[in-house]
């Protein structure tokens, strides 16, 4: 028995999708499932294994709730039944189990694949199997396969290898002292979502609402943007269309949007003043979690 998903590129940011936000209010993502999965499986002996097969360890693509998802229907296929309450169930996992602040969107998409606009409603998480709550909870839009490519092909991801806990960050931004300051970033940030669902064939629009959206993350805590970010960011100039960090940054990845050929050029030229960073093929994946004996 063998179960995988695939990880995400949460094109909107990250923060609308999490507590105490998401609870306070609901909030709205746009992401994108990436065709390089996890897995989970049973070996001869049935021991437990964990794979990340060709995904970066700490790369901002939601790796680690993929990986609970797999891990959930292994032990009980029947989970894949539903995906909305699997999603759940991996939510109460990472932040009621393993005490681990954490979205709701990268399980999401590692679930159900594909490129989706995400509303996630307000309101406590279920802790039991609810339907009806479960699905006011959480609602997603498809966006079809010919109008996300043209996202497909706009898009570049740089993976800087730098170290970080995004489970940390998200105790820096909802803290205590800083959360009242960044609902309103938060609240512009989820309102961008379905714009960006809207435009997402409009090359200048979408560079736009890119840069806005990194923007208003790094006016969330000053750790969201490295140093090497920085620096990468300005050595991309010209190339870009739109640029901001994955997940909840502080490291991992970076998406670059524009020329993909031209982007692409660019990196090759700064790439040795960069050594430790590295460029990884986007193409979404629409099949979400699967299994397979």
């Amino acid at each position: 028995m063998r179960v995988t998903a695939p990880v995400r590129i949460d094109v909107s940011g990250g923060w609308p999708d999490s507590d105490p936000y998401r609870e306070e209010f609901g909030g709205c993502v746009f992401n994108a499932a990436l065709a390089l999965r996890v897995a989970a499986y049973l070996d001869d002996s049935g021991n437990f294994i964990i794979s990340p097969q060709k995904v970066p360890p700490n790369s901002s693509l939601g790796a680690s709730a993929a990986f609970r998802a797999c891990c959930l229907a292994l032990s009980n296929p029947k989970l894949l039944e539903d995906e909305k309450d699997l999603v759940r169930r991996v939510w109460l996992y990472e932040n009621r189990v393993l005490k681990q602040r954490a979205g709701l969107q990268d399980e999401a998409a590692a679930i159900y694949g594909g490129v989706n606009l995400w509303k996630f409603g307000s309101g406590e998480v279920p802790s039991t199997y609810d339907p009806e709550a479960t699905a006011k909870l959480i609602q997603n839009t498809p966006i079809p396969r010919d109008r996300a490519q043209h996202l497909e092909e706009r898009l570049i991801l740089i993976n800087t290898n730098e170290n970080h806990l995004s489970s940390n960050i998200h105790t820096e931004v909802f803290g205590p002292d800083v959360y009242q300051k960044n609902i309103p970033y938060i609240q512009k940030m989820s309102r961008i979502a379905p714009q960006m669902a809207k435009n997402i064939t409009d090359e200048q629009t979408m560079g736009k609402l890119i840069n806005r959206t990194w923007d208003l993350q790094k006016s969330l805590h000053s750790t969201i943007e490295t140093n090497t970010m920085r620096h990468l960011q300005k050595a991309m100039a010209g190339s870009c269309l739109g640029w901001r960090a994955l997940g909840a940054a502080g490291g991992g990845c970076v998406m670059c949007y524009g020329n993909k050929e031209q982007m692409i050029a660019q990196y090759q030229k700064i790439q040795q003043d960069f050594p430790n960073t590295q460029l990884i093929p986007v193409e979404f994946d629409y099949k979400g979690i699967k299994m397979a004996a």
